[in-house]
């Protein structure tokens, strides 16, 4: 069986109020992504902030200066946007689980072992 266009598709689904390509509730139109000009970037951290009506992920690499966080880049998104995303993500990562076993998030724990603590280059005197 041939896989249809969406726009014929949404031409076959009936038509709601004044919206133009509406389809039936819970059905989802098929999407492309474009990657043309994106940049992937690694982070190794990311923030987490809100306003009144988005949230902003801030997503971040440690700096060579101790205490210095780099910012890569920032995404604000609405609300909704973003509890789809935690939705998204959360099944994602129980799918993950499911089949690798849990994924660990402690903190790392101080190693007990000396020799870390030691110079690894001594003070010239």
């Amino acid at each position: 069986m041939a896989k249809q266009n969406w726009q014929q598709d949404a031409a076959k689904a009936p038509q709601q109020g004044n919206q133009p390509n509406a389809t039936q509730p819970g059905r989802q139109r098929p999407m492309r992504f474009m990657e043309e000009d994106v940049k992937t970037q690694y982070a190794g951290m990311c923030n987490v902030g809100f306003g009144a009506e988005e949230v902003l992920l801030l997503f971040c690499n440690p700096s060579v200066d101790p205490g210095v966080i780099k910012v890569e880049s920032k995404v604000a998104m609405s609300l909704k946007n973003a509890k789809r995303l935690a939705v998204t993500l959360g099944k994602l990562l129980s799918q993950y689980e499911a089949a690798n076993g849990l994924i660990d998030i402690s903190a790392p724990r101080p190693s007990e072992d000396k020799s870390q603590n030691e110079k690894v280059f001594p003070e010239i005197s």
